[in-house]
């Protein structure tokens, strides 16, 4: 089915595309939370809104590293102003 009538997400490589973009996954824009945090929140809204996302979670130490590293294009959450991103 369209990955929207169960509770699991189904992922591809740690990644879930959004229904949007899922026949292009290239197409889709990345996001990144820390330890799913909001991974429901963000996936719901994705899909209900339509909003080309991939979303995938990774721990504490890798998820602080994605936003200083150029090589690695994507957008973060983060619940409230941060010093660690202060360069950002």
């Amino acid at each position: 089915a369209g990955g929207l009538e169960t509770e699991v997400l189904v992922c591809d490589e740690g990644w879930w595309h959004a229904p949007s973009c899922r026949q292009d996954p290239s197409a889709c824009i990345p996001l990144v939370t820390r330890s799913g945090f909001a991974i429901q929140y963000v996936t719901q809204l994705a899909a209900h809104h339509n909003m080309p996302l991939t979303v995938a979670s990774v721990p504490a130490e890798e998820w602080a590293r994605v936003p200083h590293d150029p090589a690695t294009p994507a957008l973060f959450y983060w619940w409230f102003p941060d010093p660690l991103f202060a360069d950002v």
